[in-house]
């Protein structure tokens, strides 16, 4: 299959596979903001400094269930799952040491600056800062441009000219998308966002599908 139809197919699919859990994001948000008093504190304790071609990872290293997340920074279901799910991720198994939680980029061709968002976030990976970043992205995601990238960049205190160097070599980030992006697709990823627990493809509903799908491995 042309990566061409395999783009067209994952637009195709998208909006049916997750527009049934827009509703319940929405309607959970003030309660899931409550979980989590002091994000920055959990970041410096929990977040595992990477390479700008690695995933971030959020939890302990040795946490028996690793959720995997693929998204893109300008798709809102994932902008909904970044700001309601995941502070309810942190506190209920990041934080008590059940489980981490890995970011894995699957910017889709359609969203004219998913792919320089993702390249900002790697590179934000290195410098210990992914998911400061990462929260300041979705918060902007219907206003991203370069000029807010850069923008909130340094508000998450990226060192400027180390970010000019990791951006500066493109050809291995778009190396690193480009083969995981591939890999996604043979373990039928064909949306955003697409969650595994465990190696498991999880039928992402609302939080008590992800939780019991968690559950399932402790």
């Amino acid at each position: 299959m042309s990566k061409l139809v395999q783009y067209t197919l994952i637009m195709g699919i998208l909006p049916i596979v997750l527009g049934v859990g827009l509703h319940y994001f929405f309607e959970e948000t003030n309660e899931i903001k409550k979980l989590v008093n002091n994000i920055e504190e959990v970041y410096s304790r929990y977040a595992q400094k990477g390479e700008a071609t690695s995933f971030p990872v959020l939890g302990k290293p040795d946490a028996p269930v690793t959720i995997e997340v693929y998204s893109d920074f300008e798709c809102p279901f994932c902008a909904q799952f970044a700001k309601n799910i995941v502070p309810r991720l942190i506190a209920d198994y990041i934080i008590p040491g059940k489980a981490k939680l890995v970011y894995k980029y699957f910017p889709l061709p359609s969203h004219e600056h998913a792919r320089v968002a993702a390249y900002v976030a790697m590179c934000a990976n290195e410098q210990g800062k992914f998911w400061q970043l990462h929260d300041k992205i979705y918060d902007n995601f219907t206003n991203l441009n370069n000029a807010m990238l850069g923008q909130l960049a340094g508000e998450v205190g990226l060192n400027p000219a180390q970010l000019d160097r990791c951006i500066a070599d493109i050809p291995r980030l778009d190396s690193f998308l480009n083969v995981n992006f591939q890999k996604a697709l043979d373990r039928g990823v064909r949306g955003t966002p697409t969650v595994f627990v465990n190696g498991e493809k999880v039928a992402l509903r609302d939080y008590m599908t992800l939780k019991k799908a968690i559950e399932k491995h402790l």
